[in-house]
């Protein structure tokens, strides 16, 4: 019915940050210790080396988080120049390239970082989401997948997982992996609506408008139509 239209709310990438830790210095990268991870930039034998290295890193973060991504890049492939395994600059490189509209050099990077040892969820998430947005569903599919598997208990990526399999028309998949992003983060407004919209397309129009309602508490302003085809749908039974 054309009321229902599809899932509004598309998948979502999240972009790791780069942070100075309060105790001792250590660096970390999105939740990978750089000076700790066995994946990471290795401590160099001369400790001014290590400290050019943190400092590089530091400065390619500036870069990128005001937008300079090709001098965030320069200063990347600088740090691998120094070590060519460093995997965690190959996960920054495939978010950079991906910012840049370069998916398929997003994706070479990410794989790098794989190969070199990096087994953090994020990086089959970011994997997933180049899929995705490829329209390669089952690939993506099989890279959320694996980050669910590596522990991942991030609302994003339950919430990408569902609308994957909501794409495939996998109804029932769909609605558990968006009710697991709601049990994460019960202000995730963009799941509440697509359980609404994959509910109602599963002809469950009561849980249908529940999720409405809780979409619309946390600011969502629904399209008139989906709203009047919905209430109608609902009153439907109680018609003699």
């Amino acid at each position: 019915m054309a009321w229902m239209g599809k899932y509004v709310h598309s998948s979502r990438f999240i972009f790791a940050a780069v942070i100075m830790a309060g105790l001792g210095g250590a660096l970390i990268w999105g939740n990978l210790n750089l000076s700790t991870a066995s994946s990471s930039v290795k401590p160099a034998r001369n400790p001014n080396t290590r400290n050019n290295i943190q400092d590089m890193i530091l400065e390619a973060a500036e870069a990128e988080k005001n937008g300079r991504l090709p001098e965030a890049i320069g200063i990347y492939e600088k740090i691998l120049a120094q070590d060519p395994q460093a995997a965690v600059v190959y996960l920054k490189l495939g978010q950079i390239y991906f910012r840049m509209g370069l998916p398929t050099k997003s994706e070479e990077a990410y794989l790098k970082a794989i190969g070199y040892g990096l087994n953090d969820p994020d990086v089959f998430l970011f994997l997933g989401y180049i899929k995705e947005s490829q329209s390669k569903l089952d690939l993506a599919l099989e890279y959320y997948s694996k980050a669910e598997l590596a522990a991942s208990r991030n609302p994003v990526l339950y919430f990408n997982m569902g609308n994957v399999h909501a794409q495939l028309g996998h109804a029932d998949q769909a609605l558990t992996y968006f009710k697991r992003a709601v049990v994460l983060n019960p202000d995730y407004m963009d799941a509440f609506v697509n359980l609404s919209i994959v509910s109602a397309q599963a002809g469950e129009y009561f849980d249908a408008q529940y999720y409405l309602e809780k979409a619309e508490k946390l600011g969502y302003h629904a399209p008139v139509q989906y709203k009047e085809g919905l209430a109608a749908k609902v009153k439907e039974p109680l018609k003699k």
